[in-house]
């Protein structure tokens, strides 16, 4: 999938499309299509294809072999109760990031997402410096636990995320701070299992800040999906481990 993206993104040197949205709602549709219209089989293709018109319009087609669905039917993801599911954020994402989300059902089968984005004078960002692989470290402050997540968090280096902080739940840490001063991108697999991971951290009666998400394409997807009316999100780990310790710092919420 990353090679995907990376062809895309190479495609739009020169565009004025936000370039940050769009690649974002691309990975939303692939991963919508490998998990739910190939259902994870390796033998079944997802073909994607990019259009850019003379005005600058860009148009991403990504064509499955799934059965399709309902695409009206889908939850609001960011009510209080759906927030807390750990998945069903994706064409939430798409609606929001693309000008215009098209599904289509052809006779012969199959799903075809078609997401059209117009020229754009500003986007958000990801985090400065270069795509590298995710290492995720924990720590410990004052007992309590910091995860420090940098790269992506997204449908590939989620599970790896959750098997980090649930390892850590199980060895009976109950407040945790993840520490994403230096997460360059979060998906909705990202958002997933931060929900999920403090779901089970407020389960123990613990609780889970975040820290370092306070700009940039992290914050934005945060505030878009309703999860800053979840989490208390602090400038720095240390001022988030102060809060546990109810020395009180300013948090945003």
């Amino acid at each position: 999938m990353q090679g995907v993206v990376d062809g895309i993104e190479q495609s739009l040197v020169g565009l004025s499309v936000a370039t940050d949205s769009l690649l974002l709602a691309v990975r939303e549709g692939l991963v919508n299509a490998i998990r739910h219209g190939c259902a994870g089989d390796p033998d079944l293709q997802v073909s994607v294809g990019l259009t850019a018109a003379t005005g600058g319009e860009v148009t991403v087609r990504i064509q499955d072999p799934g059965p399709g669905f309902v695409p009206g039917a889908c939850p609001d993801p960011t009510g209080p109760e759906e927030r807390w599911r750990s998945h069903g954020r994706g064409l939430f994402l798409m609606r929001h990031l693309a000008d215009q989300v098209q599904y289509a059902f052809p006779s012969d089968g199959g799903s075809v997402l078609t997401l059209t984005f117009k020229p754009a004078s500003s986007a958000w960002r990801s985090n400065e410096g270069d795509p590298m692989p995710m290492p995720i470290t924990t720590r410990t402050s004052n007992g309590v636990t910091i995860i420090d997540v940098s790269g992506n968090l997204d449908a590939v280096t989620a599970p790896m995320f959750q098997g980090v902080a649930d390892e850590a739940v199980a060895g009976r840490a109950t407040n945790l701070v993840v520490n994403l001063a230096q997460t360059r991108l979060l998906d909705s697999s990202g958002a997933g299992a931060l929900m999920s991971v403090c779901k089970r951290v407020r389960s123990v009666q613990g609780d889970m800040y975040l820290s370092g998400a306070t700009a940039g394409q992290v914050s934005g997807v945060l505030k878009l999906l309703g999860m800053d009316k979840t989490f208390k999100n602090f400038g720095t780990a240390d001022e988030a481990v102060q809060a546990f310790q109810g020395a009180g710092s300013s948090a945003t919420r």
